[in-house]
C-alpha cells in the first residue's frame, strides 16, 4: 500500500521545516511528502524545493493560490497515489514512529479515519500564555481518561483532529473531502459526514506529535472566535449534534459578565496581561482565570 503524507501550509516555511526534518527521522522510509503551498509570501518554500533531496523520501511541493487549509488539503490528496493519506499540519512534529502507528492501524481498521495526539511540548512553552495552553490540554486529558487508549469515537465523545490523521484515499474522496466553506472546522464536519456515512472515526492519544504552537492571547483567541463561527454554521448542517454544540455556540453572558468582557478586551488590558509583569505578580490560578476570561471576552466579538 501506498502512503503518502499531506501538508497544507501557509506562511511557515520554518516551522513547515521542522515538520519534514521529524519525518526525515521516522523508522520506516517507504512514503512520499505532499506540501501544498496555500500561497504564500514566505520565500523559504523555493528553498525547500531546491533543496528536497536531502530528504529520505520525496517531497513534492505544490503551489496554488491562497484557499485556505480545506482546499489545499483536498488538492494535496488529489495528487497523492492510491492509498494511505496520512495529514499533518506544518507545525506538528511526529515521534520517530508515528507514521508506522499510523500504517499498523490501517492494516486492521482499512475503511476508518484515525486521529492521533497533537500535544503543547513543555520544553517548547516559552510564554505564559503557552504554559496555560498546556495546562488546558492537561485539563481536557484529566476529563477524557478514556483518551489513554483507543478510543471509538462516536457523537456523544467526539474527537478528531486534522493536525495528525490517517485515511484512505478512497474514504476521502467517497465522502467528498473537506468542505472548503469551513476555513476552520472543517476536520469536524468532515467527521460528522463520516459518521453520518458509518465510517468508523478512532482517536488514539499514543500516536503522538508536538504541536509547535507560539500562541498569544489574541492569536488564541482569534482561533476560538473562528471555532465559534464554525459551531453555529455545523448547527445549521447537523441538527442531531445541535444539543451538544448549541450551548457553545451562542452563549450570551449576562450584564455583570459582559461588563468585564468590554474590559478584558480592550487592548491595553491584553497588552498587561501578557506582560512579564502581570506575570511575576499575579498568582498562577489568578492569572489562569483572567486568560480564560480574556479568550472568552476577545472570542465573543464573533
Amino acid at each position: 500500500m501506498k502512503v503518502t503524507v499531506v501538508i497544507p501550509s501557509y506562511n511557515r516555511a520554518e516551522r513547515l521545516t521542522e515538520t519534514l526534518q521529524a519525518l526525515n527521522r521516522q523508522n520506516v522510509t517507504d512514503f512520499s511528502v505532499i506540501v501544498v503551498n496555500d500561497g504564500s509570501s514566505d520565500p523559504g518554500y523555493k528553498e525547500l524545493g531546491k533543496n528536497n533531496l536531502s530528504f529520505k523520501f520525496p517531497l513534492h511541493i505544490i503551489d496554488q493560490n491562497n484557499a485556505g487549509a480545506s482546499a489545499a488539503t483536498n488538492h494535496g490528496v488529489q495528487r497523492a497515489d492510491d492509498g494511505l493519506i496520512i495529514l499533518f499540519d506544518d507545525d506538528i512534529i511526529p515521534d520517530s514512529d508515528c507514521v508506522q502507528k499510523h500504517i499498523a492501524f490501517h492494516q486492521t481498521h482499512s475503511n476508518s479515519i484515525l486521529s492521533g495526539s497533537a500535544a503543547t511540548d513543555p520544553d517548547r512553552t516559552v510564554t505564559d500564555v503557552q504554559r496555560y495552553k498546556l495546562f488546558m490540554e492537561e485539563e481536557w486529558r484529566r476529563l477524557r481518561p478514556d483518551t489513554e487508549q483507543l478510543v471509538h469515537v462516536g457523537f456523544n465523545n467526539f474527537i478528531i483532529t486534522t493536525a495528525n490523521m490517517s485515511l484512505l484515499k478512497k474514504t476521502f474522496t467517497e465522502l467528498g473531502g473537506f468542505n472548503t466553506a469551513f476555513r476552520d472546522g472543517y476536520d469536524v464536519e468532515f467527521g460528522f459526514k463520516a459518521l453520518r456515512n458509518n465510517v468508523q472515526l478512532y482517536f488514539d492519544r499514543n500516536i503522538h506529535t508536538i504541536h509547535n504552537d507560539q500562541i498569544s492571547l489574541r492569536y488564541y483567541a482569534k482561533r476560538q472566535q473562528a471555532y465559534t463561527i464554525a459551531k453555529r454554521n455545523l448547527i445549521k448542517s447537523y441538527p442531531e449534534v445541535a444539543e451538544s454544540f448549541s450551548s457553545a455556540a451562542e452563549y450570551t453572558p449576562g450584564i455583570i459578565k459582559r461588563t468585564f468582557y468590554a474590559l478584558f478586551r480592550n487592548d491595553w488590558f491584553v497588552n498587561f496581561a501578557e506582560s512579564s509583569f502581570f506575570v511575576k505578580f499575579v498568582p498562577q490560578s489568578l492569572r489562569y482565570r483572567i486568560y480564560g476570561s480574556t479568550i472568552a471576552a476577545l472570542s465573543m466579538r464573533a
